[in-house]
């Protein structure tokens, strides 16, 4: 009788371990299931986070394009300014130089005149 006594006892521990196995492992479920939960909205979150600052290093890097080709205008128009500036230099430069010419030819050409006249 004691195997029967033995074998029953052994079933009933039996079945307490596996309900107490069934009720640790709900237990687990319920404090790990929020926590899986957060770490899947946290993956997705970091997902976002890495797209967009995936996104913004591409248009920084359009920006610093964008302000690399302002700057080669800026020194562009800064020669074009000098050779403008040249150029109108030169041009004052030609203006006052045929200024004294043409006042030249026309106190020699009146010069002449006045030559001619007396003959």
């Amino acid at each position: 009788m004691s195997v029967e006594v033995d074998g029953q006892r052994y079933k009933e521990i039996e079945i307490m371990a596996a309900e107490m196995e069934t009720r640790l492992r709900d237990s687990v479920l319920r404090v790990l299931r929020p926590t899986l939960a957060q770490v899947s909205e946290l993956d997705l979150k970091q997902q976002d986070l890495l797209t967009k600052v995936s996104d913004q290093a591409e248009q920084i890097g359009k920006v610093d394009g964008l302000e690399s080709n302002v700057v080669k205008q800026g020194q562009y128009t800064k020669i074009l300014e000098d050779a403008v500036m040249t150029t109108s230099n030169q041009v004052r430069e030609l203006e006052t130089i045929t200024g004294k010419q043409f006042v030249e030819l026309k106190s020699a050409f009146e010069a002449s005149q006045m030559a001619l006249s007396g003959y």
